[in-house]
């Protein structure tokens, strides 16, 4: 087979090939369609889908409007149902006193708290209502406040533990006393022989609610009483006289001697230097009127003959 010009020559004779004059005209007029019409054509494309899209975000708009009306409708009815229907108005006030040994009562606090019937228990504030308790009561040691919705609101307190006996010796009273030093009602309490006995010499006795004791103090005379026992085994303590002034306590044992103490020294200090002191003197057969530990460093014994 021969190509010339358009013609192809085959065996048997030639034929001409209309497809080639196709190709030719299309190549001198390059393109059946004006370019200004291609132009347009994408023009009209872009203006389409530019419209389309701002369908699109309009109805997004649209939806995020309908849904923000459709929130501040529903706040609206919440709002006014927990606010003003009265549905959570605070009715009951349970008081519930969780102490071991109780010296207080729970128709004291619920008398205390009973002005907050009739509020919205969504607007009390729980800390406000404990921290009232607490200043209101000081034997209270810790308050929990729960709201029971719709309309209750629960009080779990816990009064200071009992820890000792208070007498006064020209007064002639002898009271209880909890951790923050506080006297507190004589009731009847488990343990009551095993509290520390205090002395103290006082012209004025002491009312229940008042300080009887800083509570620093006291927290030395009970620190004293457990470490003196883990150190001499079989000490007995018999009673502890607390002398505010001297800022001195002096523990009466049960064979029958005393030992002063200073409460500005370190408990610690004054117990080892008690410790060395009996480990190294002789003291065998010896019969103690007092042992002194006030000065630093130094312990000094006073028997029953020379004193």
């Amino acid at each position: 087979m021969f190509k010339d010009d358009d013609t192809y020559v085959l065996a048997g004779g030639s034929k001409r090939n209309p497809f080639l004059k196709f190709l030719r005209k299309f190549k001198r007029n390059k393109l059946p369609f004006k370019r200004s019409d291609l132009y347009a054509e994408k023009k009209i494309s872009k203006s389409f889908n530019f419209a389309a899209r701002e369908r699109k975000v309009r109805g997004k708009k649209l939806i995020v409007i309908l849904m923000l009306i459709l929130l501040g409708i529903m706040t609206a009815v919440l709002s006014y149902y927990a606010f003003f229907s009265g549905a959570f108005t605070l009715q009951e006030i349970l008081v519930i006193n969780d102490s071991r040994n109780k010296t207080l009562d729970d128709e004291t606090i619920y008398n205390q708290l009973v002005n907050f019937k009739g509020e919205n228990l969504i607007q009390i504030s729980s800390s406000e209502i404990a921290s009232m308790v607490m200043n209101k009561n000081v034997r209270i040691q810790s308050v929990e406040v729960d709201k029971v919705y719709p309309q209750t609101i629960k009080i779990l307190f816990t009064e200071y533990a009992i820890v000792a006996l208070f007498k006064d010796l020209v007064a002639g009273t002898e009271q209880l006393v909890n951790e923050a030093g506080v006297i507190v009602p004589t009731v009847p309490i488990e343990g009551r022989d095993k509290l520390i006995k205090i002395e103290v010499s006082s012209d004025v006795a002491k009312k229940v609610g008042e300080l009887a004791i800083p509570r620093e103090d006291l927290k030395f005379i009970n620190d004293l009483q457990f470490k003196l026992l883990d150190v001499f085994a079989g000490l007995e303590i018999d009673k502890v006289r607390y002398l505010p002034i001297l800022k001195e306590v002096r523990v009466a044992t049960k064979p029958g001697f005393e030992i002063w103490f200073d409460l500005e020294r370190d408990l610690e200090t004054s117990i080892e230097d008690l410790f060395l002191a009996f480990d190294q003197g002789n003291f065998s057969g010896t019969y103690f009127s007092y042992v002194d530990l006030r000065i630093p460093g130094k312990v000094f014994v006073c028997t029953q003959e020379n004193c």
